[in-house]
């Protein structure tokens, strides 16, 4: 039965996943987890390997969880931008054990950092309900 719920609740995610890639325009929206798994995710792009991106982004988050726990705070929001010359990455923490990835190909046009933040803030809160309060 738990993992019918656990199963249903992934599924859930992935769905959000799908709806933030198609609300901004990214080209792969990646869930994953502080040990460099990747939950789940929705579309994809070439010649990038999302485990060497994961991790990577995994260990950019190091820092600032370490400045939430200073300031003593519960939770925190934190957008990190990468804007390079062929793709745009965007990461934000669910909670201290889980983030997503967003990855723009810059091929395909611009994208805009307002609008990115802005559907991916109300993301990060979907899935936080979803995954911690329900404790997936």
């Amino acid at each position: 039965m738990q993992k019918n719920k656990v199963a249903a609740e992934l599924e859930r995610a992935i769905q959000r996943l799908q709806d933030l890639r198609f609300e901004v325009g990214a080209q792969v929206v990646w869930l994953a987890d502080r040990t460099g798994q990747v939950m789940a995710e929705a579309g994809m792009i070439e010649r990038v390997v999302p485990g060497e991106m994961v991790e990577v982004v995994n260990r950019s988050f190091d820092s600032s969880l370490q400045l939430v726990q200073k300031l003593r705070e519960d939770r925190s929001f934190n957008l990190v931008y990468h804007e390079g010359t062929r793709f745009d990455i965007y990461s934000s923490n669910i909670d201290h054990e889980r983030f997503i990835v967003l990855v723009f190909d810059r091929r395909q046009g611009p994208n805009r950092i307002g609008i990115v933040w802005l559907y991916t803030k109300r993301a990060v809160q979907d899935l936080y309900n979803l995954l911690v309060h329900t404790g997936a």
